[in-house]
């Protein structure tokens, strides 16, 4: 499973900060695999030969809306459906990691490779995902144009921590309040 934190501007300009998380199943990637003509791997490695980058974005796409979902108040089950995957397709964290995923090839990746479970990683292991070059020779537009998108979150929330001291002097209230709710979340975590 995967846990990933967007942060943005809502509709009315205000910073938010928003984790949604990602994981499939052995059922789940059983119907990806038969989904495709030889299995999804062979699909992927022949889409690869042919530099088809719609049909890498598509499968890009397919595998996000799959694999998001909702963890029970329990934490026993993994909550998918129609109504969790419009709600984050109409979202601005949908399009921040759809844009990640088309335009820095290292991180989908490790994306997939997360959303494998543990027991069959070491299946898939040797699968090479789509290149930036991949992507943009693909979509026939010159590799430079497709750049990895810069991480503008603080650095505590990109690595995962408390802010330090340091990092709080000149924030406006409104960055304070969100440093605070994210060393709030973090202890949340620790419990």
């Amino acid at each position: 499973m995967i846990k990933k934190s967007f942060t943005y501007k809502d509709l009315d300009g205000n910073d938010v900060t928003e984790e949604f998380y990602f994981a499939l199943n052995a059922a789940e990637l059983a119907e990806l695999e038969m989904s495709e003509r030889g299995g999804l791997i062979e699909w992927l490695k022949q889409i690869m030969a042919d530099e088809d980058g719609k049909q890498i974005m598509a499968k890009f796409k397919e595998i996000i809306l799959a694999s998001v979902g909702r963890r029970s108040a329990d934490a026993k089950r993994f909550i998918k459906n129609d109504e969790i995957r419009q709600d984050f397709l109409n979202s601005e964290p949908y399009s921040m990691l759809f844009m990640e995923m088309i335009t820095n090839a290292p991180e989908a990746s490790k994306f997939i490779m997360g959303l494998v479970p543990a027991g069959l990683q070491e299946q898939i292991k040797d699968v090479e995902l789509p290149t930036n070059k991949d992507i943009a020779d693909g979509l026939g537009i010159k590799e430079s144009t497709v750049r990895p998108m810069e991480d503008t979150r603080p650095a505590w929330v990109r690595e995962n921590r408390a802010p330090r001291q340091n990092e709080l002097v000149g924030l406006s209230q409104a960055e304070l309040i969100q440093a605070f709710e994210w060393r709030e979340h973090l202890m949340g975590q620790s419990q």
